[in-house]
């Protein structure tokens, strides 16, 4: 594909491929009689969270928030050794698409990443002491003039799994079997992504390099078209996530002296994301992707009021977004008002704890997010999108006024400096007494004593 981006509503390859996998189901589950919320949850999410995969009939482990009487919160681990029983039948739903983008704003970048499900995120507790891959590498990444983001992306899907159920609940415990889901639905295969995030000189050189075309779809390639053509940036940082793995994402940063590095580094990347994909075709890889979560107890009808809620998760998770990189900023602007008490400093001191506090709030009304009705969840994410923005445009004007205090400072030190090295040539009572700054050499000529701390007086 050309260079580019998509739009994230119409071209986004992960709502694209749930998308697939989803309408899949819900032909199933219409055929099947039932038509009841489901969750979705990512094979990867889970497993960096539990450290384990799912089985078909499997109830999922999952944490739960506990806030004690004195406001104090902890995480209780809640385990479930339910299994729904039942025969598995195995589909062929081969499925493999590869793209070169452009990423433009950290909204598409969640989008193309595919961001955890709300709903399922807040019932397992994927959010306690973490968040969504997707909200994390958004965070770490800068969009500005100077910046740059594409992503190679490759999804590809082998099979999918479906275990058809059994009636096998006991009669009485229909509230033990309440708020409990197991893995109806299981899906085979990968996500690869290598994500760079050039950083160029100005914004002509970041202009010109959206501005290439490409025929190729590697990363690679793409990388030393922009040496060819635009010169190499001042700074790259090279993300690679691939969900066979069990490993987490990694993020490389490169100066412009280290460029023959990060393009072998991707070079590398892009050799094993075809490796992997040969091991799954083959049969000797057969990783997890997708999880869907069925309910035990199969009631008439979704409660009222609640239900999935995507674009409104989707819209609060950005708020967190935004807020992780107005509290980065806020922590570099704070180091440079280190043993400085002006009140332009104070006010980033204060700037910080106010970002600290507000994410609290929004990361704590996204762990309920579950028990929210649909109507919540928008009231929610409407009240706090205006304090979000405002903190952010706050926090880039603080920014730029320490910035500018800093230069000033440096400039009135240097001033400084070049007024007492004038004043330093002196006559003193007859004698002369001749300091030159620049070799620091200090020379008495009434008594012939002199003193030379980076090299030898000339000799007379």
């Amino acid at each position: 594909m050309a260079g580019g981006g998509w739009s994230v509503q119409g071209l986004c390859l992960q709502r694209r491929w749930l998308s697939v996998f989803s309408a899949i189901v819900a032909v199933l589950l219409l055929t099947s009689g039932h038509a009841h919320s489901t969750w979705d949850i990512t094979a990867f999410e889970y497993y960096r969270k539990f450290h384990k995969y799912l089985d078909l009939g499997e109830c999922p482990q999952r944490e739960e928030l506990i806030i004690t009487p004195d406001n104090k919160t902890h995480v209780k681990p809640v385990s479930c050794n339910m299994h729904q029983k039942g025969n598995i039948t195995s589909l062929m739903r081969e499925l493999n698409d590869t793209r070169h983008v452009i990423i433009p704003t950290a909204t598409d970048l969640v989008a193309h990443l595919g961001l955890c499900v709300g709903e399922a995120a807040s019932y397992l507790g994927i959010l306690n002491n973490g968040d969504c891959i997707a909200v994390e590498i958004a965070s770490k990444l800068t969009f500005s003039s100077k910046t740059m983001v594409r992503a190679y992306v490759e999804y590809y899907r082998k099979s999918l799994d479906i275990l058809d159920t059994t009636p096998s609940l006991r009669e009485g415990f229909e509230t033990y079997y309440a708020d409990k889901y197991y893995v109806k639905y299981r899906s085979y295969g990968t996500l690869e992504i290598i994500l760079v995030q050039f950083r160029f000189r100005s914004q002509k050189e970041t202009e010109a390099a959206k501005e290439l075309r490409m025929t190729s779809n590697l990363m690679s390639d793409f990388m030393k078209k922009v040496e060819r053509e635009v010169g190499v940036p001042q700074r790259v940082l090279v993300v690679n996530l691939s969900t066979a793995t069990q490993n987490p994402y990694t993020l490389d940063k490169y100066s412009d002296k280290e460029w023959e590095a990060a393009i072998r580094e991707v070079e590398l990347k892009e050799m094993m994301v075809k490796y992997t994909q040969m091991q799954i075709v083959s049969g000797r890889l057969n990783p997890h992707l997708h999880y869907q979560l069925f309910p035990f107890l199969i009631s008439g009808s979704p409660i009222a009021g609640r239900g999935p809620s995507p674009l409104t998760w989707e819209a609060t998770s950005m708020l967190e977004v935004s807020l992780r990189r107005s509290i980065s900023t806020a922590k570099k602007t704070a180091k440079k008002c280190r043993k400085n008490s002006s009140r332009l400093c104070r006010r980033v001191r204060e700037l910080r704890r106010k970002l600290v506090t507000l994410q609290a709030e929004i990361h704590k009304g996204r762990l309920n997010w579950v028990k929210l009705t649909n109507e919540e969840k928008r009231d929610f994410a409407s009240r706090y999108t205006a304090r979000v923005s405002t903190f952010a445009n706050v926090t880039k004007s603080l920014s730029q006024a320490v910035h500018r205090m800093k230069k000033q400072e440096k400039l009135d030190k240097l001033n400084t400096k070049k007024r007492r090295r004038n004043q330093s040539c002196v006559r003193k009572e007859g004698t002369l007494f001749s300091l030159l700054c620049a070799e620091k050499v200090v020379y008495c000529a009434a008594d012939h004593v002199f003193t030379a701390t980076d090299r030898k007086l000339p000799s007379e």
